[in-house]
C-alpha cells in the first residue's frame, strides 16, 4: 500500500463517519455540506475522540469535497469548533508520553536477543540505525512486506559511505517533512554495542539476499523464503 492510498483511505474514512453520524442522528446529509452541519458533527464527538482525530475526520470531509469538485464552506466557525474540541478532550482520550528511548535501552536489547539469527540482528541493526541517525521508525519500516514500495522506504541501496570513510549515509526516499524529495540521515561510529555501522555490516550479511532485489534495508527473509 502507497502513500497515496493511505491517504486515500484516511480521506475515506472521515467520510464514512460523517456518514454514520447523519444515520445514527436522524440527521438528513446534503452536500456540499454546510457549515453548522459540519461543527455539529464535530461537536457531536467531544469526549469520545482526541482533538487530533476529530480534525483528522474534517480533513477526510474537506480533502472528498476538493476531489468531487465541491465547494468546502467551512470558515471561522468550524475552526472555533476545532479548537474548542482539543481543550475538552478527555484524559482517557489521551496517552501518557513515552520515556525516551535513551543508548542503555539499546545495550539491553542487544544482550537481549540472539546475533546468530538474521531476524535478531536486522531488529538490532534497524534500532541502532534509527536511534542513532535521529529517525523516524515509520520512515524506515513498512506495516508489511506487502506494502513496501521503494519510493518511500530505504533499500539496501541507499547506503552510501561518506568522504572520510568514517560514517555512512542513509538516503530516505519519503520523509513526512521533504515528502517525496527525501532526506539524508547521517550514521556516524559509535563506541559500544550499538554502532549502527558495524550493526548493519552484521545485517547484510546475516542476510545477504535483500541486496539482490529491492527489498526493504529493515528486511530478514525467512528460511521458508529462501528456499523458495
Amino acid at each position: 500500500m502507497d502513500m497515496d492510498t493511505v491517504s486515500a483511505l484516511q480521506v475515506l474514512g472521515g467520510v464514512n463517519r460523517f456518514l454514520v453520524f447523519g444515520s445514527a442522528n436522524n440527521i438528513p446529509l446534503s452536500f456540499p455540506s454546510p457549515e453548522w452541519l459540519v461543527c455539529t458533527f464535530v461537536a457531536h464527538q467531544v469526549g469520545s475522540c482526541s482533538g487530533s482525530a476529530v480534525a483528522n475526520n474534517v480533513a477526510g470531509l474537506h480533502a472528498w469535497h476538493i476531489a468531487n469538485g465541491l465547494p468546502w464552506l467551512g470558515g471561522t466557525h468550524l475552526k472555533y469548533v476545532l479548537c474548542s474540541v482539543v481543550r475538552l478532550t478527555s484524559n482517557s482520550s489521551k496517552r501518557p508520553p513515552h520515556p525516551p528511548v535513551t543508548s542503555e535501552m539499546l545495550k539491553t536489547l542487544h544482550s537481549s536477543l540472539n546475533t546468530s539469527l538474521p531476524l535478531h540482528v536486522c531488529v538490532l541493526a534497524c534500532a541502532d540505525m534509527v536511534f542513532w541517525g535521529q529517525g523516524c521508525l515509520g520512515e524506515f519500516l513498512p506495516t508489511s512486506q506487502s506494502r513496501f514500495s521503494h519510493k518511500f522506504f530505504p533499500t539496501p541501496a541507499c547506503l552510501h559511505s561518506t568522504s572520510s570513510g568514517e560514517s555512512l549515509m542513509c538516503h530516505l526516499p519519503w520523509t513526512k517533512v521533504a515528502k517525496e524529495k527525501g532526506e539524508d540521515i547521517f550514521l556516524g561510529r559509535q563506541l559500544g554495542p550499538s554502532d549502527p555501522i558495524s550493526s548493519l555490516i552484521a545485517h547484510l550479511a546475516a542476510s545477504p539476499e535483500i541486496l539482490a532485489s529491492p527489498h526493504p534495508l529493515t528486511s530478514s527473509l525467512t528460511v521458508e523464503a529462501r528456499a523458495g
